[in-house]
């Protein structure tokens, strides 16, 4: 077997190779003797030569692979989406065509479900099947500044992709969330949010719990979660207080994420969730998430998420 793992390049300048997921993902392959490959989304070529594609990662054509990986992508750049979709498509028709050399890829059925992977059509997939979300607002112009919401203020609005901010704070590049709270209309002129195109953002409603949970899911059953409560803003992330949950305790959070990767068909997941009225509802999900915060922040019995991920095929 080899393993082919796919990231995007770090925006910033790291001390180590690689980052902590990445790393961590190296280190469970290796303990399990495993041949792999690690390559950056930049490093893949493919050609349309003869009516003939072929695809190669670092010079290596990608056939020559048993397991495909994606792991990171540069949300701004659609195209890396759609590369990984046009993957999926080619490795398919290899398979129909090479049924004694069928290679996986983690998450294939889910990746060609969502056909942008964005905000926007997890609403519309959630919305067709079901799921209870967050209340959900887009404005093809931007105007959000002096148009009515469909919901009262306060409100949360954020890049409709996901796309991270790169900003200098003590001379160095940060990479900052693109999330910002609003308390009323007067705060679309806020720091950093004021120069910002907003027809690439959606604003949505504000859960005032100051909490939000994260569950993975691997083949249908969720293995893991963990709560994160905000301890210095209203965001959770990097700033919050994290504790893992005991998932037989909370089979209301274990049943909505099973349901929602379910919806997707997803083989890895992680099913970003908060409670509203005592009820679960979607905030966020992800293909290739991080789990720096749940392995090294949170107590208890350590589970080995790098290991699930890459048995998730």
């Amino acid at each position: 077997m080899k393993y082919l793992v796919l990231d995007k390049r770090q925006r910033i300048e790291i001390s180590s190779k690689y980052g902590y997921v990445l790393t961590r993902i190296a280190e469970e392959l290796e303990k399990k003797n495993l041949d792999y490959v690690i390559a950056y989304n930049d490093e893949i070529t493919i050609d349309f030569i003869n009516n003939a594609i072929t695809i190669t990662v670092q010079g290596q054509n990608i056939t020559d692979f048993t397991h495909i990986m994606f792991r990171g992508m540069r949300l701004d750049k659609p195209l890396e989406y759609e590369t990984r979709r046009l993957i999926v498509d080619y490795i398919e028709e290899y398979n129909t065509s090479n049924p004694g050399k069928k290679i996986e890829i983690q998450n294939s059925e889910a990746i060609k479900a969502l056909i942008f992977y964005d905000k926007i059509w997890i609403s519309k997939i959630c919305t067709q099947n079901n799921i209870p979300m967050i209340d959900t607002h887009y404005k093809a112009n931007g105007r959000y500044n002096v148009e009515q919401l469909p919901f009262e203020y306060p409100a949360i609005i954020k890049q409709y992709a996901g796309e991270n901010d790169l900003r200098v704070i003590d001379g160095k590049e940060k990479i900052k969330k693109n999330v910002y709270l609003l308390e009323s209309p007067n705060d679309y002129q806020q720091e950093f949010l004021k120069d910002k195109n907003l027809d690439e953002y959606i604003v949505q409603e504000f859960i005032p719990t100051g909490e939000d949970f994260r569950v993975f899911v691997k083949k249908g059953s969720a293995i893991a979660g963990f709560s994160r409560k905000s301890t210095k803003t209203f965001l959770t992330v990097n700033s919050g207080e994290y504790t893992k949950l005991d998932m037989n305790k909370r089979k209301d959070l274990k049943e909505f994420s099973e349901r929602v990767a379910q919806v997707f068909n997803a083989d890895f997941i992680a099913v970003d969730v908060m409670m509203k009225n005592e009820k679960p509802v979607l905030q966020e999900i992800s293909f290739n998430p991080g789990f720096k915060a749940f392995e090294t922040k949170t107590d208890g019995e350590f589970i080995n998420l790098a290991k699930e991920i890459i048995e998730a095929f």
